[in-house]
């Protein structure tokens, strides 16, 4: 598709609104990688994935806490992500592989990231579930903040779903298209859990750079966050809802990963 990013400018340029000025709305524009799922496709060693089991190194240490193996959830091979408007924040090479409880509240989560090439299917822990497995597809999109985060006025004025519907259709041919997210804002969780993400990141920081001048922090400090996944919770519940998880924008492009507590 040719330039989705000044197609979509365009569009918003011609939107009749009086309380919001459009380059305010195209400001807030984030790329974003949709991805949705073939199903019965061939999976092969390395492909960007969820559920299923993993592709690891020989040696993998499956990831665990105190109450025993974390459930594998998704790995994206990186190769496959390059080129997209938005991939410069993700490593260029490897497998990034996302592992969490999906019980009591989700609150448990792991980041491995692969650097090695010759993979195998991961041994499997007793007694983990193994989720139902799917191929990822990669979709260029945009996103902005949700209806209930987006303020680009004092007054509050919210962009309506003339956007998001335009945005399917471009990219689905379909207003109500169905997918999970990769980069960009969450799609359903409250964006304004993300302050809550940063101020933990910046306290951690705090703890090893003691005795720093407090007159030396600005707001440029604030370490950027990235939306690694939002996916839907069903995976592991039948109440649905959806997942993400927040990662620290220099370490993902690093790949020295961490993850704070699950958005949900």
């Amino acid at each position: 598709m040719k330039n989705l990013k000044t197609e979509l400018d365009t569009f918003i340029k011609q939107l009749d609104w009086t309380e919001t000025d459009s380059a305010d709305i195209i400001s807030e524009i984030k790329a974003q990688i949709a991805i949705t799922y073939e199903e019965d496709a061939k999976i092969k060693i390395g492909d960007s994935k969820k559920g299923g089991i993993p592709d690891v190194p020989k040696n993998f240490e499956w990831p665990s806490d105190k109450r025993g193996p974390l459930s594998f959830v998704l790995q994206y091979n990186c190769n496959d992500l390059q080129g997209v408007d938005g991939s410069e924040q993700l490593p260029s090479s490897g497998n990034i592989l996302v592992f969490f409880r999906g019980e009591d509240g989700m609150e448990e989560a792991v980041i491995k990231y692969v650097t090695e090439t010759d993979l195998i299917a991961a041994t499997i822990p007793e007694n983990t579930e193994v989720l139902e497995e799917f191929k990822m597809e990669f979709h260029q999109f945009y996103s902005l903040p949700g209806s209930m985060d987006l303020e680009l006025e004092d007054d509050g004025a919210f962009v309506d779903d003339d956007i998001p519907t335009f945005l399917n259709n471009m990219v689905f041919n379909d207003e109500d298209a169905d997918f999970e997210v990769l980069l960009g804002y969450p799609q359903y969780i409250d964006l304004s859990q993300e302050d809550e993400f940063e101020d933990e990141f910046e306290d951690e920081d705090e703890d090893e750079d003691e005795g720093e001048d407090d007159e030396n922090e600005n707001e440029n400090d604030k370490e950027e966050v990235v939306l690694l996944f939002e996916i839907d919770a069903e995976i592991f519940s039948e109440a649905g809802g959806f997942i993400g998880g927040i990662v620290l924008a220099n370490e993902l492009k690093e790949g020295k990963l961490a993850l704070a507590d699950l958005l949900t």
